[in-house]
């Protein structure tokens, strides 16, 4: 209906619900393309058919001002339907979510990182890195590059992670940001994806590098190495503890992810280095 309320986390009182449609959306491709199961791919391609009914009565100023909340990586959810299909409408609905604040400054070179959430923006970014696979579009690629290329020289710790209270800071001053609530899980989980992208375009060991020194530092540091359990942050601030979830009374975004990560270390992405 074009009525759109939000202030960056919940959308007409619904919270992140894009996010949402994006872990879903992934979540059934993974069922197809890693288990053969053909009725995920079904389900995926009828939910994409009604997302894109949704988003058809919008204008694009409407669209933009609906992208100021935490969409996730639905463009990279999009196009992964038009990598399954071949159906241009799927390919088209992901340049809806091109959120123009953030895209138009990283394709010029310009570093507006400092004061933004840092999760919300990386998934975009990935999206744009499949974008780029699928059409050559060589603005995907300076974006996805000058993206990975400022994070991980100007806002990362030692460690790999990236963030305080999940928000990024000041480039290259992070000696004041070291804090009990350091190293939002999810944002490496989401740098490492990324950085697999870029390596396989360019076989440049930099992105190994940096993919290495992540997931030993910090990824294989978020989880109990007796229960199995993972945290949200790892804190780099002194005197500070990590806090694990527990098996039945916390489920967050970095508790789903972060079991995740953990299938990481025996994989290819290393080995072929």
């Amino acid at each position: 209906k074009g009525i759109i309320r939000s202030a960056g986390f919940d959308l007409n009182g619904l919270w992140v619900p894009w996010y949402n449609e994006h872990k879903t959306m992934m979540g059934l491709n993974d069922a197809y393309l890693l288990a053969g199961n053909k009725t995920a791919k079904k389900v995926l391609v009828n939910l994409a058919d009604y997302l894109v009914d949704v988003l058809a009565g919008l204008t694009d100023e409407q669209v933009q001002t609906m992208l100021n909340c935490e969409f996730g990586g639905m463009n990279e959810a999009f196009a992964q339907v038009y990598a399954l299909t071949g159906d241009k409408k799927y390919l088209d609905a992901s340049y809806r979510f091109y959120h123009r604040r953030l895209m138009e400054p990283l394709a010029e070179g310009k570093d507006i990182l400092p004061g933004l959430h840092s999760n919300t923006q990386i998934p975009k970014i990935i999206g744009s890195a499949r974008q780029y696979e699928l059409t050559g579009n060589l603005k995907d690629e300076r974006i996805a590059e000058f993206f990975w290329t400022t994070m991980v020289n100007h806002h990362s710790y030692a460690n790999g992670g990236n963030s305080s209270g999940e928000y990024l800071s000041t480039p290259d001053k992070l000696n004041d940001r070291l804090t009990h609530s350091t190293c939002e899980t999810c944002n490496t989980y989401n740098m490492l994806k990324l950085s697999r992208h870029l390596y396989e375009w360019t076989g440049d060991p930099k992105y190994l590098d940096f993919y290495e020194k992540a997931l030993y530092n910090h990824i294989l540091a978020s989880q109990h190495p007796e229960t199995g359990m993972t945290c949200y942050f790892v804190p780099l601030a002194m005197g500070t503890r990590k806090d694990f979830c527990d098996k039945y009374n916390s489920f967050t975004c970095c508790m789903g992810s972060g079991f995740e990560n953990h299938s990481k270390y025996g994989g290819g992405d290393l080995q072929s280095r």
